[in-house]
């Protein structure tokens, strides 16, 4: 049962169908998963996801899942370059445009769950070739965002410890990629318990400035 019927189709509605557009279409077509019908009308690849977290694992990682090394390492130059206000009115600039991406994300997710993330929403909603160069554009971001992380990460750490940044790297590196090869529950614990230290350090932080500025 296909989720694409002829009215979806642009030019069916003037009356006319091309062979690109059938062509897409049909492209569309293929790409959403057949209806369960043991499963209430719902998608098979519903039925075939597994749930490995619990809510407080989701909740934390929502909450402290935008606490960056950013926050540590650059808001202290906004805010002197800017002032408090200039870097509130930023942050809130750039937090609306990724809300907006956020939020169109999740409504194609919930009106066609599939497996794939943005890449395969690319390939339903607009076409192939564009879900190639943003799965291409994920490779290139991921390839070039982990390695400053791990590199922030390091410049932080050697606030306390000062040795070779290499270790560090090293370390950072090798957590990062056996916490990827960790079953989903032993990722959703390190998950929640990173969150209580990133929301920890943020709250400790504020309590001594705060305290300090009094003294």
């Amino acid at each position: 049962m296909s989720m694409i019927d002829s009215s979806d189709r642009p030019s069916a509605r003037v009356g006319t169908v091309s062979k690109f557009d059938e062509k897409h279409a049909l492209d569309r077509a293929a790409d959403v998963p057949p209806l369960d019908e043991e499963s209430g009308g719902g998608m098979s690849e519903v039925a075939e996801v597994r749930k490995g977290l619990h809510s407080r694992h989701i909740q934390m990682i929502a909450l402290a899942g935008t606490i960056g090394t950013g926050l540590f390492l650059s808001s202290g130059r906004a805010i002197s370059r800017s002032g408090p206000l200039g870097a509130l009115i930023g942050y809130l600039v750039m937090g609306a445009v990724a809300g907006v991406v956020t939020l169109a994300t999740a409504e194609m997710g919930a009106l066609v769950p599939l497996n794939g993330g943005i890449v395969r929403y690319s390939r339903y909603w607009v076409d192939p070739a564009l879900s190639f160069a943003n799965g291409w554009n994920l490779v290139y971001s991921y390839s070039v965002s982990m390695p400053a992380e791990i590199v922030a990460a390091t410049v932080l750490v050697e606030f306390w410890i000062t040795i070779n940044g290499a270790i560090w790297i090293t370390i950072f590196g090798v957590l990062m990629l056996a916490s990827g090869f960790c079953i989903i529950r032993v990722y959703g614990e390190m998950e929640f318990g990173f969150s209580l230290m990133k929301i920890a350090l943020i709250v400790g932080v504020n309590l001594m400035v705060n305290l300090s500025s009094h003294t």
